[in-house]
């Protein structure tokens, strides 16, 4: 899991702050970012190379890479994100000096 913006490019927008939870509305707009695109040109370089797309594949092509990434993302990228957006959000315990018990 990395906040460096180079792996967030060209999607650095749409990142959460470190202490925010990443929603299953912010991981579906990412998916769509990604996927589509992806799917898109994969469709665009099968039809140069000569092999014939039907129109109904697309409709189904398309919504099928969404949903792969989608589930890619909210269950590699999402889970950790938000496990540790609730520990960045958790309030810091100090002992005080004068509670604290010294072991011998």
């Amino acid at each position: 899991m990395s906040d460096s913006d180079d792996e967030w490019w060209p999607f650095v927008s749409m990142r959460c702050a470190p202490h925010e939870r990443m929603t299953v509305a912010r991981t579906l707009l990412l998916a769509v970012a990604y996927a589509a695109p992806a799917a898109l040109f994969a469709v665009v370089l099968g039809t140069a190379l000569g092999e014939q797309v039907h129109p109904s594949d697309l409709l189904l092509f398309l919504p099928a890479s969404v949903l792969a990434v989608f589930l890619l993302l909210q269950v590699g990228v999402a889970h950790s994100w938000n496990r540790r957006a609730v520990r960045l959000r958790a309030p810091v315990r100090r002992e005080s000096a004068r509670g604290r018990r010294f072991r011998r």
